[in-house]
Parts: C-alpha cells; sequence; structure tokens
C-alpha cells in the first residue's frame, strides 16, 4: 500500500510540474528521472513520454532522456531492441560529453539493446567498455551486471570456459557490493555453467545450496529456475537419478512453474529411463509442440534419439540423430557469425581509439603496437575455443556413425548373409582371390568387415549378445586366441558358410579359412575349457 501511495504521489507531482513549466525547467524533471527510472519504470516512461523532445534545443537533454528510456524499458522487461539506433547516438554523444557515470550506462544500456536485438557481436564489445568502465569508476553493481550479460552471450555461443569466467567474475562482484538478490540469480547461473563445463560435482553443489537458499527466502522463481536445471543435472550426470529428477521436476511445477520446451522432454526422458513408455511418448510430444526454433528442436531430437535407442529402435534413433545434428550444425553455424573475436578486436581498436585522442602521435603508436600482439594472442585463443565449439557437433558425427555401425551389424545378424551368401556363392572363389565383382557389388560391407576394427567388434557384440555371450566366454576361457580367430569363431557362431567367411575376411581361398578353423580347434581342445562342448558346437565341418 505504502508504494502504491508513494508512485502515486511521484506521479502527480512530475505531472504538476510538466503542466506548470518551461522548457528551462525540462532538466530538473529529467534529474528526477534519472533517480526514479529503476524504481518506477512504468511512472517514469509515463511521464518522459509528456516531454516534447522536438521542442528541447539541448542535445544533451534529449539523449539524458533516451538514457532513462532505456533503463526504464529494461526494467521492466521489454526486450524488443527498439531502441537500438536512439541508443546508438546516444552512447556516442556520452562517450564525447557526458560524464564518466553517464558513458557507462549508455554503454550498458547500448549492449542491453543490441543484445535484445539479436545482435550478440556488437553487444558484446558494449557489456566489456561498460563492465571496464564501471570497474573504473569502483560501480562494482554495474560491473557485475555487465559481467553477468556477457556470460549469458558466451552461453548462448557455446563458449562455455568463457560463460564460466564472466559468471564467476560477476558472482565476485555481487559478493563486494552486497547484491544478495543478484547473488542468488547467479549462483544459479553459475552452476548451469559448471555443468556446460562438464564440472558436475560442483555444478551439484552450487544448484543444492541455490535450492536450500531460495526455499528459506521463500523465492519461488529462483527455486523454481534451480529446480528444472537441477532436474537436468540428474539425467546426464555420470549417474542419471530419473525418479529424483521427475521429482523435482513435479516439485516446481506444484509450486506454479510452467513447463519449457527443455523441461518437457526432460520428463519425456526421465520417464523412459524408468520404463515408462507411454508416459515418455506423451511428453515428447508435447516438447515438439513446444519447440520454439533449431536450438529447441536440436535438443528435443537429441532426447528423441536417446529414448529410442533405450526402447530398441535403433533405426529411428540414427534418423533422430542425423536430424538433432543438422539442427545443432545450424545453430552454431549462426552463433560463430557472431565471431566474438570480432568483438575483442572491435573492443580493441575502439579503446585504442579513446586512448588516442587528444594525446601524441607516438601514444597512438605505443598503443597499436599493443593491440597488435592483443590481437594476434586473441586469434590464437580463438582458434582453440573454436575448435571446442564444434567438440559436440564431432561427438555427434561419432555417435550417428557408430548407430551407423550397430543398425548395420544388427541388420547382418538379422538376415544371416541369406541373400549375400547366396551372391556370393554365385563366384568361383577356390584357389585364388576372384572376389572383385563381389568386393564391388559390397563394398562397404567387406571393406568394414576388413579394415574397420569398431565395426567388426560390434558386430561381434552383437553375435555374443545373441547367443548367450558365448563369444565373451571363449575370450575368458581359451587364453591367447589372435583377434583373427575370435572373429572367425564369430562368424562361425552367425552360421556363416566358409565361402562367405573367405570373402569377408579377404582370404585367397577356402583352405586359408579351413586351415584357421583346425588351430582354433585344436586350441580350444588342449585348454580344456569349462564349455569347451559348446565352444565346439559351433564349430561346423567344412561346408
Amino acid at each position: 500500500m505504502v508504494v502504491r501511495l508513494n508512485r502515486l504521489l511521484f506521479f502527480i507531482t512530475i505531472i504538476i510540474i510538466i503542466s506548470s513549466c518551461d522548457r528551462e525547467h525540462y532538466r530538473k524533471l529529467i534529474q528526477s528521472a534519472e533517480k526514479t527510472s529503476g524504481i518506477y519504470p512504468l511512472e517514469t516512461l509515463e511521464v518522459i513520454g509528456r516531454i516534447d523532445t522536438l521542442s528541447l534545443r539541448s542535445k544533451q537533454l534529449k539523449e539524458r532522456i533516451m538514457l532513462v528510456r532505456a533503463i526504464a524499458l529494461d526494467k521492466i522487461h521489454e526486450n524488443d531492441g527498439r531502441l537500438v539506433n536512439d541508443m546508438e547516438r546516444a552512447s556516442e554523444w556520452f562517450s564525447r560529453f557526458g560524464s564518466k557515470r553517464r558513458r557507462m550506462l549508455s554503454e550498458y544500456y547500448y549492449g542491453d539493446q543490441l543484445q535484445d536485438a539479436g545482435l550478440l557481436e556488437e553487444a558484446t564489445v558494449w557489456f566489456m567498455r561498460a563492465q571496464s568502465d564501471a570497474e573504473t569508476l569502483r560501480d562494482v553493481h554495474y560491473a557485475a551486471l555487465a559481467a553477468r550479460r556477457q556470460s549469458s552471450i558466451y552461453k548462448a555461443t557455446f563458449n562455455y570456459p568463457e560463460e564460466l569466467s564472466s559468471i564467476e567474475r560477476a558472482m565476485e562482484l555481487f559478493n563486494i557490493a552486497g547484491d544478495e538478490v543478484h547473488k542468488d540469480d547467479a549462483r544459479i547461473k553459475m552452476a548451469v555453467a559448471c555443468f556446460d563445463n562438464s564440472m558436475i560435482a560442483k555444478a551439484d553443489s552450487l544448484f543444492e545450496e541455490a535450492i536450500a537458499i531460495a526455499d528459506e527466502k521463500g523465492d519461488v522463481l529462483r527455486l523454481h529456475e534451480a529446480l528444472a536445471r537441477s532436474a537436468e543435472l540428474m539425467l546426464y550426470g555420470e549417474s542419471p537419478n530419473a525418479a529424483f529428477a521427475l521429482e523435482r521436476l513435479s516439485k516446481a511445477e506444484r509450486l506454479g512453474y510452467s513447463p519449457t520446451c527443455r523441461d518437457l522432454g526432460n520428463y519425456a526422458y526421465a520417464n523412459a529411463l524408468i520404463g515408462k513408455e507411454t508416459e515418455s511418448e506423451r511428453y515428447v510430444s508435447a516438447a515438439y509442440d513446444a519447440v520454439e526454433g533449431d536450438a529447441d528442436l536440436a535438443y528435443i531430437l537429441d532426447l528423441d534419439y536417446r529414448i529410442k535407442m533405450l526402447e530398441g529402435d535403433t533405426k529411428t534413433a540414427l534418423a533422430r540423430l542425423q536430424e538433432s545434428y543438422s539442427h545443432m550444425d545450424t545453430v552454431t553455424t549462426k552463433t560463430l557469425e557472431q565471431s566474438i573475436v570480432k568483438a575483442q578486436n572491435i573492443f580493441l581498436v575502439s579503446t585504442i581509439e579513446h586512448l588516442g585522442r587528444g594525446k601524441r602521435h607516438i601514444t597512438i603508436v605505443s598503443c597499436l603496437i599493443v593491440f597488435l600482439f592483443a590481437f594476434s594472442s586473441i586469434v590464437t585463443i580463438a582458434i582453440f575455443k573454436k575448435k571446442q565449439k564444434y567438440r559436440k557437433l564431432e561427438d555427434m558425427r561419432r555417435q550417428i556413425t557408430m548407430e551407423q555401425y550397430r543398425i548395420a551389424s544388427e541388420e547382418i545378424g538379422r538376415l544371416g548373409f541369406e541373400s549375400f551368401e547366396r551372391i556370393i556363392e554365385a563366384y568361383d572363389m577356390t584357389g585364388r582371390a576372384n572376389d572383385r565383382d563381389v568386393a564391388e557389388a559390397f563394398s562397404r560391407v567387406v571393406g568394414q568387415f576388413r579394415s574397420d576394427d569398431d565395426f567388426r567388434l560390434r558386430f561381434l557384440a552383437n553375435v555374443d549378445n545373441a547367443h548367450g555371450m558365448v563369444i565373451t566366454k571363449l575370450r575368458k576361457q581359451v587364453q591367447g586366441l589372435p583377434e583373427s580367430q575370435i572373429t572367425l569363431f564369430g562368424f562361425l557362431v552367425q552360421r556363416l558358410s566358409y565361402t562367405t567367411i573367405t570373402v569377408l575376411m579377404g582370404k585367397r581361398s577356402r583352405q586359408n579359412i579351413y586351415d584357421s578353423r583346425q588351430r582354433l580347434v585344436k586350441a580350444i581342445k588342449a585348454q580344456s575349457p569349462a564349455d569347451m562342448d559348446l565352444f565346439l558346437s559351433f564349430i561346423p565341418v567344412r561346408r
């Protein structure tokens, strides 16, 4: 009630001033609006909206009004970037004529407008400048805010080490400022940044701390965020805990939280992990309906891939993984276009220009030398960072290849090489390496069996699983077998003909396989393993 009364009195007072003053009194009015824009943003916007800026001759007052408007819009979370062009002019004016504090504020809120407009590269430059100037002014509050905004941009552009470094600096500055509210928010963001950097234990500790503090303070909004994001950690940590993740997501919902697309996907994956396929499918469908943009879609497709793998549907899983890779590639390409190196380059150039104004030529040359050294360092670091950005995509590429191998080997195992064998039998393979036509017709499969150990081992693993782990038993009970004989045994377990095995192993004739078979039998009998009869039952006579 007191706050509402104060707002009403403020609004009435300002209206009286406006209605009774001439242009000379606008200065006092704007001074008042500067003090209240962060406290009563809606009322401040209403007041400055009544000022006829066209009648103002003072460039300073016009730019101060624009800065007040930008501050107020940020406070009410109007994030449409509508003042980008206006704040560009304002920041330029304050950089030349304004006080140091107004220059710092104009840099920060110009960065805010740029970020709202999706111009992340340019926004980073201005947040860097704002943080630097704020620290010079010992304004730890705005220095912390600028560091936090940089962290959010680094996260959006997959610069996870910088994301963590910036939010750690923000946390440090909020602590110095004694700003508990923003520190609570930064703690959650630091937990997310630790998770992004695979620092699972530290992320878990920070989430637990954030949940306890928010619960104690009754801070429902931060409790929602901490519960939802920590639930994600429970699913993707070293030891997934689906039940705990579901409990935290459900608690957040009971407290009035509306699940995001990402949360719905996490619900789906958690249910799949505990075998609730119907619930999982329901949440997957809801997650797809809630998708907004490529990043969301890539995340849900990746979850869907994981779910399909749990269900044993490897073909659909591969399709989802490939789709996820495609959309993630799109997101990464877009964000890499917002090069953080270019942003740092621009920042250095602008710093040099600022230092060079009004100084002798020797000072500018010295700054340029410093710049060239710094820029070369940045380029070196950037190459490393870009490799980090692509690491996730490379991991996905490897996953796709692995799943292709898995599906191919499962298909081969399921079909038993029947059609493959029929074609091979049509060729005369006796006595000479006459498998050119076969190798060309089945170059991929033949090539993988002959030269791709990963594919071969995955094929053997599928055969092993389908026949009571007989290959694993052979490895354990018969010592010293060469890998070629283990592979031969796997083919024999799968009931392939000696002709087919000759082609797959790249031997000159069936006799080579017969000889290898004989050595395998002798090795088994020589060691008299517990499952000797089982092993020998899989090794047929010549056929």
